[in-house]
């Protein structure tokens, strides 16, 4: 386990000069005949900017270049003499548009399109996929889906097979896909006949087996049906309202001194509509929930799915939560929402993280989770910034509702039950200059809660500008639960610096991780990972791996490897390797002029033209199909409606 307050020492990287270094002092002997004015400057740090050494800087194109591209000519990707850390971001074709269209161009910052499934919904085959598998169909003669395998392999529309082993038949000795498979002529016979054939019990788990928090059938539709039975969520919320009415109506009584109670409340951490005596004797109601020392891999929306987490495990993440998912999606039995909160056997201390704005829907998803999955915490978001999800009263809006606040988390915790542990995750407040989590946080154990995440950012400030760390160190000194620092953090030097402040349980660890998941082998070992293209790309094909056990091997599964796969190098592709750079160390929120990398297989890692992207992708699974389609999610790094397609 990591030390919990190592001292901040920066370590050179081993393959790389420190590229910092002021110049040697010339000798005194000859200073008098040496013109100052010769002499290299040190690198200065500017603002915003990496600062990426001259000789991997791109030439900035001259006004007849740039006249001529804004005309309709090459956009200049990798494959046409491109270079990584472009501003602008090609369209699928490889063009740029216009500078004369910019006016014509809404920005949307950070963009949060919707889950688009169509990306992982290729054109039917028509075959039955149970009779592919060599299980016999459920339907018979009456299956609406082709039963003749043969027909299918001599067909054009199956493609073709991808090079290599495929990875289920490796893992478990058989494969659920059967034909389907994108490497299914490594296990069937000539009649397209699946070898081995698994069990019907073997296919409804197969590549399941390091995996759990699966949910039956019978459950999803008990929740669908309202017919699931709740032993503590129903009373769990109406005490919690109860509490809050109450708490009202005594400060209604108590108006005369309410303006004076509430600066108290202010001052010492009590109020929200009880007495800071009440708070005292709940106090002893909280759950001990120790992170001293671990790195807590944050719950990342899309990328951070299972495969991901599963890589950054491997890289030294100590904790880890699911995806969002949202309280009410679950109540209705969606099937995709309980998949977020899938688990894997390497997870060793696992979470899974809901939003909700409604009492009785949040207790009944806690309890529901608490029943039927398994996972160590359960994390209510109330720091996402979405306005998707705020406009409904969740995430970042509830920060600004603290007595919201209070009945949720004490609704949650009772319908939780023993065992679990619940945990909350909050912004600075919802308004820039308007902080208000250090009045939120000092009446969390009293409420039920055994720890707190907080962002050192405001809803509107959503990402931009530093996290303010003072701020949260301020609230952390105040905090009834362990509290963790999240914000910025994106190398070694920001983790010591973060953990001088010895209220601090630990650190969480969120974009970092998306752009060089490999922070966490740097922060353990305490030094800055000059890491080669090779090696990143090397993590790629691990990614894959993964995806193709988690999702499937058949055309499904590989188009949902390849999509997550896009949406993680839409951050990936930020990621400026620190051999290049002439100040160190780097940070988070400096983006890099247009630069060449090491290798060609750098420089397209580096590349923000999506089109490079889907040629990385087509290097692990193949050429992409002529449907395909690509859009990040997160449109904060695309500038085009469509960035890519087949």
């Amino acid at each position: 386990a990591m030390e919990a307050a190592p001292p901040a020492v920066h370590v050179e990287m081993a393959s790389a000069p420190d590229c910092a270094a002021t110049p040697a002092t010339p000798a005194r002997e000859e200073a008098s005949t040496i013109d100052r004015a010769e002499l290299p400057a040190a690198p200065v740090r500017v603002p915003g900017v990496a600062s990426v050494k001259d000789e991997f800087l791109r030439l900035k194109p001259s006004a007849t270049a740039n006249a001529g591209s804004a005309a309709g000519g090459d956009g200049g990707g990798l494959a046409g003499g491109g270079a990584a850390g472009s501003t602008a971001e090609p369209s699928a074709s490889g063009s740029k548009a216009g500078a004369g269209n910019d006016h014509d161009r809404k920005r949307k910052r950070g963009m949060n399109k919707p889950n688009e499934r169509d990306h992982f919904k290729p054109k039917g085959t028509g075959l039955c996929t149970r009779h592919a598998a060599g299980v016999a169909c459920n339907y018979m003669e009456t299956c609406k889906f082709s039963h003749d395998l043969a027909a299918y392999m001599a067909s054009e529309s199956r493609p073709a097979d991808l090079p290599g082993p495929c990875p289920n038949l490796t893992k478990v000795g058989f494969c659920r896909h059967g034909i389907l498979c994108r490497y299914g002529l490594t296990h069937v016979d000539a009649q397209g006949n699946n070898v081995p054939v698994p069990s019907t019990d073997e296919l409804l788990h197969v590549g399941t087996s390091d995996e759990s928090n699966i949910m039956p059938g019978t459950t999803l539709t008990a929740l669908r049906t309202y017919k699931y039975e709740w032993e503590r969520a129903t009373e769990a919320a109406a005490k919690s309202k109860k509490i809050t009415e109450v708490a009202r109506l005594a400060k209604e009584k108590e108006e005369v001194d309410a303006r004076q109670a509430a600066a108290i409340a202010g001052e010492h951490g009590a109020g929200f509509g009880c007495s800071e005596q009440t708070l005292r004797a709940e106090d002893q109601v909280g759950k001990a929930f120790d992170l001293k020392g671990k790195l807590y891999l944050a719950p990342l929306t899309t990328v951070g799915n299972l495969p991901f987490r599963r890589l950054c495990v491997g890289l030294g993440a100590d904790v880890t939560c699911s995806e969002m998912a949202l309280a009410s999606k679950l109540l209705q039995g969606d099937s995709y929402e309980w998949t977020l909160l899938r688990r894997h056997a390497s997870e060793k201390f696992y979470g899974a993280q809901i939003a909700g704005g409604a009492t009785d829907v949040v207790a009944k998803a806690c309890e529901a989770i608490g029943r039927e999955t398994d996972c160590n915490f359960v994390d209510i978001n109330m720091g996402c910034p979405i306005d998707s999800i705020c406009n409904k009263g969740m995430g970042a809006m509830l920060v600004g509702r603290p007595n919201r606040v209070g009945e949720l988390v004490r609704a949650a915790s009772e319908a939780l039950g023993p065992g679990k542990f619940l945990t909350v995750k909050l912004r600075m407040g919802v308004e820039d200059k308007k902080a208000c989590a250090h009045n939120i946080v000092p009446l969390l154990r009293g409420w039920g809660a055994s720890a707190v995440t907080l962002h050192g950012r405001s809803k509107q400030q959503r990402y931009s500008r530093r996290a303010d760390w003072d701020y949260i160190s301020l609230c952390a000194a105040r905090s009834s639960v362990p509290l963790i620092g999240n914000g910025d953090v994106f190398c070694y030097d920001d983790l010591a610096n973060a953990l001088k402040r010895p209220e601090l349980a630990t650190v969480m660890v969120a974009r970092g991780a998306l752009i060089k998941p490999w922070i966490f082998t740097e922060l353990k070992e305490r030094r800055l990972w000059d890491i080669s293209a090779n090696e990143r790309f090397d993590m790629m094909k691990d990614f894959t791996k993964f995806g193709l056990e988690h999702w499937g091997s058949d055309e499904i599964g590989v188009s949902r490897t390849r999509h997550f796969l896009l949406e993680w190098m839409s951050f990936g592709h930020r990621y400026v390797p620190a051999g290049l750079l002439d100040v160190l160390p780097p940070r988070i929120n400096e983006r890099a002029p247009s630069f060449y990398g090491r290798s060609d297989l750098e420089t397209m890692l580096g590349s923000p033209d999506a089109g490079d992207w889907v040629k990385l992708s087509e290097m692990l699974l193949g050429p992409v199909p002529t449907y395909f389609k690509f859009t990040p999610k997160h449109k904060a790094n695309a500038s085009d409606a469509v960035v890519a397609e087949g």
